[in-house]
């Protein structure tokens, strides 16, 4: 099945013919490609975010997971340890529409009682799907090119450092300009929350998941 999360008729249709009590609203272009298509960007980020709050406020959810992003961050956001409560002078389309989604999702709670959740993710890498246009897609090309005896140059500065989390570990918790790492302390105390892949299990699970067809 597929759906146009920016079709609310359809997707409220779709959501009380399955009895959809649940929805995670990934459907998003990304940084790098958003930023060829900025306005489209917005709208699907943005709108597509709105029409599934609106049909929650209408009680046909209970429940929604909108991921943000640590693009949310800018220049002037703590680099290291960022804790949670920080300037956030996103610098992109994508980014600015992260921003604006966490208070999309703030506000339907706090005024309408809609249960979201959201989490900034850093940058997501997982083997079995090809790299969507995100900014740390270079993770994943770099160990495509290795597994296929080539060189990669990256287009990153030597210094640069991106935190990252493997695809299960993702799914379990539900460039310069970006934090190098980030306090997860109130993720650790709120829920429980623990990474199970240090770098080395990360860059092996990539390995052995990436088709070598691509």
């Amino acid at each position: 099945m597929t759906l146009d999360t920016l079709d609310r008729a359809t997707l409220r249709d779709i959501v009380g013919r399955h009895r959809i009590d649940q929805v995670y609203q990934p459907a998003a272009l990304l940084s790098a490609s958003g930023e060829a298509v900025p306005l489209r960007t917005w709208t699907l980020n943005v709108d597509g975010l709105i029409n599934v709050l609106a049909i929650a406020r209408e009680g046909r959810v209970s429940r929604v997971f909108s991921p943000s992003s640590i693009a949310a961050f800018g220049p002037h956001s703590q680099r290291d340890a960022t804790p949670q409560w920080t300037p956030m002078d996103a610098g992109t389309m994508y980014a600015i529409s992260k921003v604006a989604g966490e208070r999309l999702c703030e506000y339907y709670f706090s005024r309408y009682g809609v249960d979201v959740r959201s989490i900034r993710y850093p940058g997501v890498l997982g083997g079995r799907t090809p790299p969507g246009g995100g900014t740390t897609d270079y993770a994943i090309e770099m160990l495509r090119a290795a597994r296929r005896g080539e060189p990669y140059r990256c287009f990153l500065a030597p210094g640069t450092r991106l935190p990252m989390i493997c695809m299960p570990d993702s799914r379990r918790a539900i460039a310069d300009t970006w934090p190098r790492a980030i306090d997860d302390t109130e993720a650790r105390s709120d829920w429980g929350w623990k990474p199970r892949f240090d770098f080395d299990r990360l860059v092996a699970h990539i390995w052995e998941t990436t088709p070598r067809s691509w």
